[in-house]
């Protein structure tokens, strides 16, 4: 969904569909990321931030380095 979301976002602003197919994404969960970063020496600070009506669930979140 959130890949999506961003093939709809680029056309809008125009961007062509080569540039968008090279665009990195390497989207995962959010457990992904808090373990991933644990494992580098962060810690997340249980704060997030959703975008009202986002249907993507994209977020915002705050880790700090230990």
């Amino acid at each position: 969904m959130v890949s999506l979301a961003h093939d709809v976002f680029n056309a809008g602003l125009g961007i062509s569909w080569s540039e968008n197919h090279r665009e990195i994404r390497n989207f995962r969960s959010q457990a992904e990321w808090i373990s991933y970063l644990k494992d580098r020496g962060f810690e997340f600070k249980n704060r997030q931030i959703l975008q009202e009506g986002d249907p993507t669930k994209n977020m915002l979140m705050e880790f700090v380095k230990a």
